[in-house]
């Protein structure tokens, strides 16, 4: 060890003692180099005794270990805040939820991150996760794949990120305005339906109104367990990707010599341009989520619109912008002209079912509809019997 001290690691827990282990156990087997790393574990007031147990007792090898127990409970929202304030002590932080977990060379990636961006105004955080499925659309999402290891996304991570004090403090000025909590038009409609105890909404609608990205890279450095916990009744496996487990050395990019920078809804933020001939800017909705802003001039979608279609393209290319770019003949993509408007004819049962196709190759979507008619009238089925027979007992 030299005793240099370059990030500081953060672990954020609560009432998931099993979780925390994890956690700790995959710091525990990471590199960090010839660094002197510090480890804070901060534990919101209210959970087991035995996640300060776990926290207490854990043999950290690798530096300093500071535990803080908060005297109030915070909830999810206040207690990131709260750790995102530490960056104004320590300069750069990686939050890790307790149900991330980490590959070994997280931290080599983090410092070769950092050390490239951190002078850059455009992005306010770097990722350590890599996004594999668009939340607001339900459906998978796969970047444009270029020569460095890195894309851009207009949504906060939130399972392994780091932030230095200009991101940190951008956002919390930012944050601290009264108008926070007004203009969520721009949001989609998932983000801004989240519970006013996730951070990570308002994160994104600073990142979407002040043009800010985060990094992410390719190859993800941590996963997610989705275990049970305040966001999540159920284990929930959507976040889980497969981790690296050999790249020791990454390759990083500006944000304007890439293809590969994505809007809040995983749009491809430059697609627009190649368009350029078109007198309007054009809005880019590949995933059919879009359809609830106001949109003028051109737009290109898999959604069906009643307006002109000037241009359309099919499905076949992953990702799905490459299938624009390549100028792939077919009828799932539509470029409109959304100032002449025309009659409708809706799409058809085929259509649906080849976009399914297209993220979800070999599914029977017949199949999937029957058995999800069958376990939604079994859940049906069990909650009226279970009922009546809580209330035959309550009747005793």
């Amino acid at each position: 060890m030299t005793g240099k001290m370059a990030i500081t690691l953060v672990a954020v827990a609560y009432n998931r003692p099993e979780s925390l282990s994890r956690l700790l156990a995959s710091l525990s087997r990471a590199s960090y180099l010839d660094y002197s790393v510090r480890l804070i574990i901060s534990i919101d007031h209210g959970g087991p005794d035995k996640v300060k147990e776990i926290a207490d007792s854990f043999d950290w090898k690798f530096g300093e270990k500071k535990v803080i127990i908060h005297e109030q409970n915070l909830g999810l929202r206040k207690h990131i805040l709260q750790c995102g304030d530490l960056t104004e002590q320590y300069d750069n932080i990686i939050v890790l939820e307790d149900d991330v977990f980490v590959a070994k060379n997280f931290y080599l990636y983090a410092l070769s991150a950092l050390e490239f961006y951190k002078d850059n105004k455009k992005v306010s955080g770097i990722s350590l996760y890599s996004h594999k499925f668009n939340e607001t659309a339900k459906l998978p999402f796969s970047p444009i794949k270029e020569e460095h290891d890195v894309f851009f996304l207009q949504i906060a991570a939130s399972s392994g990120q780091l932030w230095t004090v200009r991101h940190w403090l951008d956002f919390r000025e930012w944050y601290e305005k009264d108008t926070k909590d007004d203009g969520w038009d721009k949001v989609p409609e998932n983000i801004a339906g989240w519970p006013k105890s996730s951070w990570k909404k308002y994160f994104t609608k600073y990142l979407i109104e002040e043009n800010k990205f985060f990094v992410y890279p390719y190859d993800s450095l941590t996963t997610n367990f989705g275990d049970i916990g305040q966001h999540f009744w159920k284990a929930n496996s959507s976040a889980q990707v497969p981790l690296d487990r050999v790249k020791d050395h990454y390759k990083f990019c500006e944000i304007e010599d890439t293809m590969a920078v994505y809007d809040a809804f995983c749009e491809n933020y430059n697609l627009s341009a190649h368009f350029s001939n078109y007198p309007d800017r054009c809005t880019i909705d590949l995933y059919g989520t879009k359809k609830n802003l106001m949109i003028d001039g051109f737009l290109l979608s898999v959604n069906n619109y009643p307006y002109k279609i000037l241009r359309q393209y099919g499905m076949a290319l992953k990702p799905i912008e490459e299938n624009v770019y390549h100028d792939i003949p077919g009828d799932q993509i539509f470029l409109y002209d959304t100032s002449q408007p025309v009659k409708s004819m809706g799409k058809s049962k085929s259509f649906i079912h080849s976009q399914y196709e297209y993220y979800y190759p070999g599914l029977d979507i017949r199949k999937a509809t029957k058995l999800l008619f069958n376990s939604y009238t079994f859940s049906i089925l069990y909650k009226f019997i279970s009922t009546k027979a809580l209330k035959s007992l309550q009747g005793k």
